[in-house]
């Protein structure tokens, strides 16, 4: 278990990782008594770091937690602003309720605000245990306060989900993100 149970802010872990493979594969088998797949489900929230964190606190953050993403099988992307933190999780919903247990019980953090909570059709941030970038402050104010309710529904116009989501993908696809070690 990490120091002070945080393990929810992960390091990117590319497609050709083979703990991320291996947990690929494990999802795609189901339990002899499933039929069904397993529900998946996303957690994004904002909170405040009890002190600013440099780059090498953030990297011994994400390392720690690195293994625990892998194995449970939880994916997303962490963002990090002076003191602000905002975070998209998924996976499987016991997993994921897992993770933000051990997220919201982190001292490293307080103020934990819960902006969606729910189902989702499929994962938005699949190639990532965890990663990594730092957004401006306009940026990641723009994304925290974006609309993010109706999680798994289609949005207008063909877009997936709600505006916050398209808001972040596009952000994560134009981003420095740190590279995994």
């Amino acid at each position: 278990m990490p120091v002070n149970g945080c393990s929810g802010w992960e390091r990117e872990v590319g497609a050709d990782d083979d703990l991320l493979l291996q947990w690929r594969r494990t999802l795609t088998i189901q339990s002899p008594m499933s039929t069904r797949p397993a529900t998946l489900r996303a957690i994004v929230y904002v909170s405040t770091a009890k002190q600013l964190m440099d780059g090498p606190q953030l990297e011994d953050l994400l390392a720690k937690s690195r293994a625990l993403n892998v194995r449970n099988g939880i994916t997303g992307v962490l963002l990090y602003n002076l003191g602000s933190f905002m975070q998209y999780i998924e996976g499987e919903s016991a997993a994921v309720d897992e993770t933000y247990s051990r997220i919201l019980s982190c001292i490293k953090h307080h103020n934990v605000i819960e902006l969606v909570n729910g189902p989702i059709d499929s994962r938005n941030f699949d190639a990532w245990a965890m990663g990594l970038a730092d957004p401006k402050g306009s940026e990641l104010l723009a994304l925290s306060t974006a609309q993010w309710s109706l999680l798994q529904q289609k949005g207008r116009g063909g877009d997936d989900g709600p505006l916050g989501l398209a808001m972040l993908r596009k952000f994560w696809a134009s981003s420095s993100r740190r590279a995994a070690e």
